[in-house]
């Protein structure tokens, strides 16, 4: 094996560094691999180990492992979310960055469910997080949208008193949920994209409350 490997580096020119070098042994006993460490001058490595990024193993990896791909894609959507990027932006950062890296690692080895569905979560919470931050501000709620159960509970929270604005509070929700459900549909099915349906998702707002005398005046002082 190592007169293979020095044959290669005299017709590469290419010298391998021994301190970056492992020898993986599997099936040998004790003798055996510190013969063949002697013999290569590597060091005897332990699975995993990591190749190109992506952990290796014998064995099937566990959820812990593939946590650096989750916190590699968090690292990069925290990073975008502080710039106001439009609806369309996100989607394609989605298409282009967070969904590459995880087909390179599905390329290495299979993710599983739980991995595919964090991911998933992950993007869509960027992606339609901006729409409903978008709707509050209009209602001038200086409010961040938590993550969806949070959310939910703030929502029923602040709907569950009465008043003008906890019922536009609450249509407001219904609407985003609804309109953000139809896109995604025009998107999966459809195959269609919007660049900013948040104006239509408003438009609505308006026309369903404008029948309400009270909701109409709060309606018109956040017009103007």
């Amino acid at each position: 094996m190592m007169r293979t490997v020095n044959t290669f580096s005299a017709s590469t020119g290419l010298m391998i560094n021994p301190n970056k070098c492992r020898v993986y042994c599997g099936g040998m006993d004790r003798d055996a691999k510190e013969t063949m460490s002697q013999a290569s001058g590597f060091e005897e490595g332990k699975l995993p180990m990591k190749y190109l990024g992506v952990p290796i193993t014998c064995k099937r990896l566990t959820i812990n492992q593939y946590m650096p791909l989750i916190e590699k894609i968090v690292h990069r959507l925290k990073h975008w979310i502080v710039n106001l990027l439009s609806y369309s932006g996100r989607i394609m950062l989605v298409k282009s960055v967070i969904l590459a890296i995880a087909q390179y690692w599905m390329k290495c080895i299979p993710l599983p469910q739980t991995v595919i569905d964090k991911i998933d979560r992950l993007c869509r919470t960027f992606i339609w997080t901006d729409i409903w931050k978008k709707v509050l501000t209009w209602l001038n709620y200086d409010h961040q949208p938590l993550k969806w159960q949070e959310e939910l509970k703030w929502v029923l929270k602040a709907t569950s008193k009465k008043g003008t604005r906890a019922k536009l509070l609450k249509m407001a929700f219904t609407e985003s949920v609804y309109g953000i459900w139809t896109r995604r549909n025009d998107i999966v099915f459809n195959h269609t994209s919007h660049t900013d349906f948040v104006p239509n998702i408003i438009d609505c707002i308006v026309y369903r409350s404008w029948n309400y005398m009270k909701l109409r005046n709060y309606i018109g002082q956040l017009m103007f």
